[in-house]
């Protein structure tokens, strides 16, 4: 890390700029790990470090052609990146289970330095840690080569205005540039979308600037630091202080943060503040703390390079997370090691046959991966049509919801009509109860109360006669029928003059049929087994009703005359009361009873439609099914995994507003094991489900499957290239299979 520092003459090394890259590298390592949630503010850093030393070197080598510069940085950055990018295709080439559609366009972008905006297209996360393929972070890497393609240019200019004695021009068209640049991170990053103003080189140079400025700065002998602090060991004290800082950043901002464009500005400032005071440490080139750090620091490119594909390589294996790790470092150092080891072949002038043979081993293996990138096809245009048939469906989802919406409305609607009606009867009870068409046949207790009754019940007929016996009653009713007089419901109040056969008894209740039948106990103390015999024969009828006279009537001696039987002006008042009590009773528990009934009907309606659980297997069916289940509910999410799946359903299930039937409709990028599925499925209990799973079947009693794998073996059309996503076909006879046999079932 050599470079002039004032005067421009006296080249030194500044151990601490090493030590950044160092500390930067780990930051970042941490991130892609998972372990550090604001490792990626590192990548600032780098920014900084990057801008600054290529001022610092063009500025020292002003002799030196354009296209020297771009020699050098084509040796420096982008042969490692070719080497690394080539053997990563090499070693995924035998991944058997991955499918990687974009390969020859992403790798393009990477070899001609657009990742980033390639990325942008594809619109991939990088905050998500959901590793989509080995070149994510390869979008940095394209920034610093398309910075490398226009800086020479930019330098030349500022020296040509210079000469024109404008010495300030540059720095302030470099503020200029990070105020802009920053701005526009900012303001694109809340309008548009984090990752829009993330992947932008325009918006990313700012941080580039910063370290341009620090080098204009140094390069014009523009001293920042107060001489005080230059002292003794005080630079390194502040530069441990600067580091400290960064790390709390580091392990306190994430992507989600609210002060996250404020800590992009921050890390840059404080990166700056880090290579100034590195810049006032001198370090002795012969002690070995010094040339260890040389050493590790001449593999952080190489080690940011080949990380990730690492990473991506052992999301395949299945291993503890730490023991995992470990081996993701070691193997990432090990590879780093063994390529930097390779390509300073080109810059060695001497001969070397260990790494000719290194170089020529890992040539070999890089012609392997460009072997791969050839003979890769270019899935762009058949994965275009795929996003624009989701796209289709996803729009036809939610122009289904306002139907599906509407139809709940008209089924809710309809409740609260057949409620409503409900309720007014309940309301208007009384006078109904009292317009009944009652008809009560009794013996001489009813006779006495006929008056009472009929003025509880004006449109009843009531016949009663002295010393009638129970066994005239059916015949009696025969009459009134005949003539058409036999109105709902009936009051029976015979016994005080001797009981009836059940053979009797039975006559009287088919005469009746379904009209709900009201019988008195009397209060005659020599036919009291009346009333027991009454009460255990009404167990045969559910529309028989027992109103217990007697008990009703016990204690009560004004109701009676002196043989207890017959009523007394209060006693007949209270019989018909006594009639009128039950039958508005039976009559308000049947319309409370039915308001239940309606409401567990259009319940058990809303619970027995089958819901639907799927991801994009189930949004490139759901044209072809919708038509058949419009009243069904779709819950269709491309980024359901076992977990997140899981705990919605179990979630729904323990509030009760889980359908009792559900469809779940997965393809093969869904990961479930047979064991959590009869988990998932033991725990919605009484659920009914219905399965359709691309990636194998699972047998399971308690589960009806729809095989659709077969379906697939014959038929290699169902499916695109992905070996995933089903093909219009495909979705189309899916979608009939599914129609097929949940209306079988149904039937």
């Amino acid at each position: 890390m050599e470079f002039e520092k004032k005067s421009l003459k006296e080249k030194q090394y500044y151990q601490y700029l090493d030590v950044i890259r160092i500390l930067s590298c780990v930051a970042v390592f941490l991130y892609h790990l998972g372990y550090l949630p604001g490792g990626f503010l590192a990548v600032n850093i780098f920014f900084v470090l990057s801008g600054y030393l290529a001022y610092i070197s063009m500025h020292s080598n002003r002799k030196q052609s354009i296209k020297d510069y771009y020699i050098k940085r084509l040796k420096s950055i982008y042969l490692p990146l070719v080497v690394v990018t080539f053997l990563s295709l090499f070693a995924i080439s035998f991944l058997h289970n991955y499918s990687w559609l974009n390969l020859k366009p992403e790798t393009f972008s990477v070899l001609f330095g657009y990742n980033n905006f390639w990325q942008l297209g594809a619109s991939l996360n990088y905050f998500s840690r959901h590793i989509d393929s080995p070149f994510m972070h390869l979008w940095y890497i394209s920034i610093l080569l398309q910075f490398d393609l226009v800086f020479p240019f930019l330098y030349k200019l500022f020296e040509t205005v210079k000469n024109n004695d404008n010495k300030e021009s540059e720095i302030i068209v470099t503020f200029l540039v990070i105020v802009l640049s920053f701005l526009g991170f900012y303001f694109f990053s809340i309008k548009d979308g984090m990752m829009m103003a993330y992947y932008n080189t325009l918006f990313r140079i700012f941080a580039i600037f910063f370290g341009i400025f620090l080098a204009i700065i140094h390069c014009n002998n523009i001293n920042l630091l107060p001489e005080e602090l230059k002292k003794n060991k005080r630079p390194i004290y502040i530069f441990c202080f600067y580091s400290v800082l960064l790390l709390i950043m580091f392990i306190k901002i994430d992507a989600a943060n609210r002060l996250f464009q404020f800590s992009m500005f921050v890390s840059s400032i404080i990166s700056c503040r880090l290579i100034d005071y590195a810049c006032c440490v001198n370090s002795d080139n012969k002690s070995w703390v010094t040339n260890v750090i040389k050493k590790i620091a001449a593999l952080t490119y190489l080690i940011y390079l080949v990380q990730y594909p690492v990473i991506f390589m052992f999301q395949y294996t299945s291993m503890p997370i730490f023991v995992k790790t470990i081996l993701i470092v070691i193997i990432t150092i090990l590879i780093s090691i063994v390529i930097n080891y390779a390509v300073s072949f080109v810059n060695y002038k001497k001969r070397d046959i260990k790494k000719i043979f290194v170089f020529m081993l890992i040539a070999l293996l890089c012609g392997h991966g460009i072997y791969v990138f050839l003979a890769s096809q270019d899935y762009t245009q058949e994965m275009k049509e795929l996003e624009k048939q989701l796209d289709a469906n996803q729009k036809l989802i939610e122009a289904k919801k306002e139907a599906y919406a509407q139809k709940l409305e008209e089924q809710r609607l309809e409740l609260d009509s057949k409620l409503a009606l409900i309720e007014e009867d309940i309301n208007n009870l009384e006078s109904l109860v009292s317009e009944l068409p009652i008809v009560g046949i009794g013996d001489s207790v009813m006779l006495g109360a006929v008056k009472n009754l009929y003025e509880l019940f004006p449109n009843g007929y009531f016949d009663a006669q002295v010393s009638r016996s129970t066994w005239t009653v059916n015949s009696l009713l025969q009459e009134i029928a005949a003539n058409n007089m036999l109105g709902d419901p009936v009051v029976i109040n015979m016994g005080a003059n001797g009981d009836c056969s059940e053979a009797c008894k039975d006559a009287i209740m088919a005469t009746l049929g379904d009209r709900k039948v009201f019988w008195l106990t009397n209060t005659n103390d020599e036919t009291l087994y009346v009333n027991d015999t009454l009460k255990e024969y009404a167990q045969k009828y559910d529309n028989l009703y027992i109103l217990d006279w007697y008990d009703i009537s016990l204690g009560h001696d004004d109701y009676f005359y002196a043989d207890g039987i017959h009523l007394t002006i209060p006693g007949r008042a209270a019989y018909a009361q006594t009639v009128y009590d039950a039958v508005y009773k039976v009559y308000y528990e049947e319309y409370t009873q039915k308001t239940e009934t309606t409401i567990k009907e259009y319940e058990n309606t809303i619970k027995n439609k089958y819901e639907f659980f799927g991801n994009d297997l189930l949004l490139s069916s759901y044209q072809y099914i919708i038509n058949d289940f419009i009243d069904s509910k779709f819950n269709i999410n491309s980024s359901y995994n076992y977990n997140t799946l899981r705990d919605e359903l179990i979630s729904r299930y323990k509030a009760s507003s889980l359908s009792s039937r559900i469809v779940l409709v997965l393809d093969s990028s869904f990961r479930m094991t047979e064991k959590q599925f009869k988990e998932l499925a033991s725990a919605l209990k009484d659920t009914s489900i219905v399965l359709v799973y691309l990636n194998k079947d699972f047998n399971y009693n308690k589960v009806q499957t729809i095989d659709f794998n077969n379906d697939i073996i014959d038929n290699k059309d169902y499916l695109i290239s992905d070996a995933v996503h089903l093909s219009e076909k495909g979705s189309k006879a899916l979608g009939a299979k599914i129609i097929e046999q949940l209306r079988d079932t149904e039937e």
